[in-house]
């Protein structure tokens, strides 16, 4: 037998996880994953208004805030929990960073 895909085996974790607060703009009876789902899609149909010169510029503002971000960022200072790893206590940034980089 193979194991299915990880991406399967998360969309079933996350369909099945507890009931999360609602998010700003979140439906009401929607579920996380849906409500992701729904708000890149509307991303997407929304950036296609924009021309391409405002997306370079978009894309070039932010690859220098990023840019200053991590130059400045000690991954080894300890930041603030990630609840699926250490709980409440305190984790190593690099570690949130890791669960930012996963989740978008």
């Amino acid at each position: 037998m193979t194991s299915p895909p990880i991406w399967s085996v998360t969309i079933w974790v996350a369909s099945r996880a507890p009931a999360t607060p609602k998010r700003p703009g979140q439906r009401d009876n929607e579920d996380l994953l849906s409500f992701v789902n729904r708000q890149n899609t509307e991303w997407v149909k929304a950036t296609r208004r924009l021309s391409p010169m405002v997306l370079r510029t978009l894309l070039e503002l932010g690859g220098r805030e990023t840019q200053r971000h991590f130059e400045a960022f000690d991954p080894n200072e300890m930041g603030g929990p990630v609840s699926w790893a250490t709980g409440d206590e305190p984790a190593p940034s690099w570690l949130d960073l890791a669960r930012e980089l996963t989740e978008h």
